[in-house]
């Protein structure tokens, strides 16, 4: 465009019809010649695609097997800086080993989510226990390679032996929290 040209957008309302100017447009429609609010489009685009994003519930009621391990504040807490030694949903490790220590970490399922997690072992049988999210875990490279939780100590020690480290384990979901 050069010289003093003044571009108008032209919207075609019905492939057939005459072309609309933008100016008509803006007559037609009042809310469309306001300023926009960024950050309206922001949570409009948010809401939006969030849902898309999130695993649904469904997924989370399916019976999922894989392998856990467990952990503990005695083999964290020294690797890590804050004193408090938190976990993903903010309390203390040490304060959730002696309140609730039956408690698990997990990047599937969400915090809170109460899990029914079953082992067989070949000396125990099948033992079962129910656990609650509330850390993030395994590391991301054992979840590729199968690693579903990590279990609190007393949470696998009531399904299966300490020294077996890593069992095979069946997931169901008890309850999910606001679901």
């Amino acid at each position: 465009m050069s010289g003093g040209t003044k571009f108008v957008p032209v919207i075609s309302v019905i492939p057939s019809s005459k072309p609309i100017s933008l100016t008509t447009w803006r007559k037609l429609v009042p809310t469309f010649g306001k300023p926009v609010n960024r950050m309206r489009i922001l949570i409009l685009v948010v809401l939006i695609t969030l849902p898309l994003l999130l695993p649904t519930p469904q997924a989370w009621c399916q019976t999922r097997h894989g392998t856990a391990s467990w952990y503990s504040s005695k083999d964290t807490c020294p690797h890590n800086p804050d004193p408090r030694c938190p976990m993903a949903n903010g309390r203390s490790i040490y304060e959730q080993e002696a309140t609730q220590p039956f408690f698990a970490a997990s990047w599937d399922y969400p915090l809170g989510a109460h899990l029914l997690v079953t082992a067989r072992t070949g000396r125990r049988g099948v033992r079962t226990t129910v656990v609650e999210v509330t850390d993030r875990g395994p590391a991301k490279q054992l979840v590729r390679q199968g690693r579903i939780l990590d279990l609190s100590e007393k949470s696998f020690a009531a399904i299966a032996d300490l020294k077996e480290g890593v069992i095979n384990i069946t997931v169901v979901v008890a309850f999910v929290a606001g679901g």
